[in-house]
């Protein structure tokens, strides 16, 4: 089961913490002719007793919450991890390893039910990679449509690499979703100081260039570099997109202006050689 989640939950760590907490999910034994818990209303023996061996058939997750959402038990403590973090890590993983519980104990025309209300993102998130596995992509598609519209933001969550996998995914079946999915990441999971504040919008900006509007595009461009005119990232990415959309004058133009601003601050993010090889390119091309 696809798990988007922190980059350093290790296996190892999320085993560890499920087994910390396993005696607050473990349920009650159901008697032989008591109704089976999978829902199906029929007696456990005749339906899910043989499966029974799987612990995970036993495991109550709801036991582990209030009303409220919190826990209904202190976290464990694992490494360097403040009291928050832990917290937010074992809601998270509990919150996965129910909806996994859900998926492999209900029949297939049960598990959407579940999830037509309210839910969390990282629960929506895994019935997403559920149907991808399965090959339905319409339905995978809707789960991440609402994730993307959500409020919430788990810090469990690798939203900017879940994006990125679905612009790439639209990008060449319908541009219009990959526009919609991208404007999601750029309200969701805005870049910082520390992860060049203009990548959102040249990725927009090629986003648009690629559907065919080149003048919203060119023009974001243009006021990019006209806000931030020390940032070589802006030239690249713009001759980059104009070159392949077959503006090959305007690529030039933002090519030469990379390559002066390259020149003249001794080039410290290496760009230099591929400016000089997409100049290259688009001469060729003209000739």
């Amino acid at each position: 089961m696809l798990r988007y989640q922190f980059s350093n939950i290790s296996a190892k760590f999320w085993d560890s913490v499920l087994e910390e907490i396993g005696p607050y999910v473990k349920g009650p034994k159901v008697g032989r002719n008591q109704s089976c818990p999978c829902g199906s209303g029929r007696k456990y023996k005749v339906c899910c007793l043989r499966e029974a061996k799987e612990s995970l058939r036993r495991m109550d997750f709801d036991r582990c919450f209030l009303k409220n959402g919190d826990l209904t038990f202190r976290p464990p403590k694992f490494g360097v991890y403040s009291d928050q973090e832990m917290e937010d890590i074992t809601k998270y993983i509990l919150r996965v390893e129910r909806v996994v519980f859900l998926i492999k104990s209900s029949r297939p025309e049960q598990i959407g039910h579940f999830f037509e209300g309210m839910c969390f993102d990282c629960e929506l998130l895994i019935m997403a990679a559920h149907y991808l596995e399965t090959g339905n992509k319409d339905k995978a598609m809707k789960f991440f449509a609402r994730v993307a519209e959500s409020d919430e933001v788990d810090p469990c969550v690798e939203y900017f690499d879940m994006f990125q996998n679905l612009m790439s995914y639209w990008r060449n079946k319908d541009i219009d979703e990959a526009i919609y999915f991208m404007k999601h990441r750029m309200r969701k999971t805005p870049c910082d100081e520390d992860h060049d504040p203009d990548m959102d919008e040249r990725d927009l900006a090629d986003l648009y260039i690629a559907k065919g509007d080149k003048e919203k595009g060119i023009r974001m461009f243009e006021d990019l570099i006209k806000r931030h005119p020390d940032n070589i990232w802006n030239y690249n990415c713009a001759a980059i997109c104009l070159q392949y959309g077959g503006e090959y004058q305007l690529a030039k133009k933002f090519v030469n202006g990379g390559i002066k601003l390259a020149q003249k601050t001794r080039d410290p993010e290496d760009l230099l050689p591929q400016l000089k090889d997409i100049l290259k390119k688009i001469r060729e091309r003209r000739d």
